[in-house]
């Protein structure tokens, strides 16, 4: 394991503060958008189905772009690339606020994905260079806390925001709050000499195609189907762009990716648990809202006490949880959490017309805990499973596991659903099922049970790998 640099355990605390308040920046950015669309679509004169993309195109932008930035911060350094993605952010926000069109707000919001993208490849890493192995996990759990708080309170504060004032402002709290980080970065983010490397950019450009070009072709096939032909181009072109980019990092002399990173198979089985984690959460997450809301007729509001429950637990939990990994290893925790996680949707499987909410506060509070185990000690096997001169890339492709499988699971859940509920009623159904909310509960039973079954294999992933490493002791 690597050591964490020597100084003053306050001021490793001052330097994490900085990075969890970027990240809680970047998370708050991503759920406060949702609310404010509709205000947008009207005063942009836009359909919802081109307003959609001021989302997608952020998320396109982080992901097409966070392994060259993590990259650029084990050769420059990464709080120096940390701060310039503060910088970039901060300014692409101010301009989002000003935007009086869809695509200059589309194009802002491409600029702050790419600021959020070169600070996110690098939080992890700050964190993992700066904190000695015996607090690390507690640091990590921080910092997932902060992801936790901006995702819970990123629609309450938006839409408070949209009610009182024009949606310009979800943009404009960002710039105070950028302000604040990127002044106090400058005086206390640790300085790094700058190490010998080049920036693969023929890498980088397949890289970013292949995520571009994927996302857009998912995104488009949901409406247009997977059989039209642009979505099928785009689709073909981004596995052209995949298989151009492993064919490059073969053969580049400083590759964007060294896949040796992947021998370890420490790293690469830590990932695999992250992706199916995230690819369960997002999974349930883009369906719960319409049990609560449309299937059981609660207003939105007290939908979102109900779904509110697992952020908190987590916020609270993750802290404590990445203590726990700290004193008695990571290993156990991080199957524990899986193992809670399976338990949790296996319950969400039996929701239907008459379940008590209490049931289902209850069913969420396990896959919560679950989550708040898993999270934070997984992450500190990735940051602690490779060297220093590789944190950057380890924690950009950490944080694009967690990207892609958001959009994965978003997309696989979805599909499932109107394959299962068109399946089920003899015709095509890629909508909420009004009027016929049975169809929709007995459609989202056997998605249940899938992601059940998803994190259980995650979960003895996890096991098989904590019996090697004590087997190996």
């Amino acid at each position: 394991m690597e050591q964490g640099i020597p100084g003053k355990a306050s001021s490793r605390w001052v330097i994490c503060i900085v990075v969890i308040l970027m990240t809680f920046m970047s998370c708050l950015d991503s759920s406060i958008v949702n609310i404010a669309l509709p205000a947008m679509s009207a005063e942009l004169k836009s359909p919802m189905s081109s307003i959609e993309w001021v989302v997608t195109a952020y998320l396109v932008a982080i992901s097409a772009t966070i392994l060259a930035f993590g990259r650029l911060g084990d050769m420059h350094g990464k709080a120096r690339v940390f701060q310039w993605g503060t910088v970039i952010f901060t300014v692409s926000s101010l301009g989002c606020g000003l935007s009086h069109s869809l695509a200059a707000l589309i194009a802002w919001r491409i600029a702050q994905g790419i600021g959020a993208a070169a600070y996110m490849a690098n939080n992890q890493g700050i964190i993992a260079q700066t904190f000695e192995p015996g607090e690390r996990g507690r640091a990590l759990g921080t910092l997932g806390s902060s992801v936790a708080l901006g995702n819970m309170l990123g629609p309450a504060v938006g839409g408070a925001i949209v009610t009182n004032h024009a949606w310009n402002g979800i943009f404009f709290i960002n710039v105070p709050l950028g302000l604040l980080a990127m002044v106090t970065g400058r005086c206390v983010l640790p300085k790094e000499a700058r190490k010998p490397g080049t920036l693969d950019i023929p890498g980088a450009v397949f890289f970013a195609g292949f995520i571009a070009l994927s996302i857009v072709g998912v995104t488009v096939g949901q409406t247009r189907g997977f059989a039209d032909i642009p979505v099928l181009a785009s689709l073909a072109l981004g596995v052209a762009c995949l298989v151009s980019f492993v064919a490059r990092e073969r053969s580049a002399k400083s590759p964007l990716l060294d896949f040796a990173i992947f021998r370890n198979l420490g790293f690469t089985a830590a990932l695999a648990c992250a992706a199916v984690s995230f690819i369960c959460i997002s999974s349930s997450g883009i369906l719960l809202p319409f049990y609560l809301v449309n299937a059981r007729s609660l207003r939105a509001s007290v939908a979102g006490l109900i779904l509110i429950v697992s952020p908190v637990l987590i916020g609270v939990l993750s802290p404590v949880c990445g203590a726990i990994a700290d004193r008695y290893g990571p290993r156990g925790p991080s199957f524990l959490g899986l193992a809670l996680m399976g338990a949790g949707f296996l319950l969400l499987a039996t929701l239907g017309q008459a379940t008590p909410f209490a049931f289902v506060i209850a069913f969420l509070s396990v896959i919560a805990i679950g989550q708040g185990f898993f999270q934070p000690s997984n992450n500190t096997i990735i940051m602690s499973s490779v060297p220093r001169d590789k944190l950057g890339i380890a924690g950009s492709v950490n944080s694009l596991v967690r990207n892609l499988g958001i959009v994965l699971g978003v997309t696989l859940s979805t599909s499932l659903l109107y394959a299962i509920m068109s399946a089920s009623s003899g015709r095509a159904v890629t909508d909420y099922p009004h009027g016929n909310d049975a169809l929709f509960i007995g459609s989202i039973r056997p998605i249940y049970c899938a992601i059940a079954a998803l994190c259980l294999v995650g979960a003895s992933l996890a096991f098989a790998r904590f019996r090697l490493r004590r087997a190996r002791v």
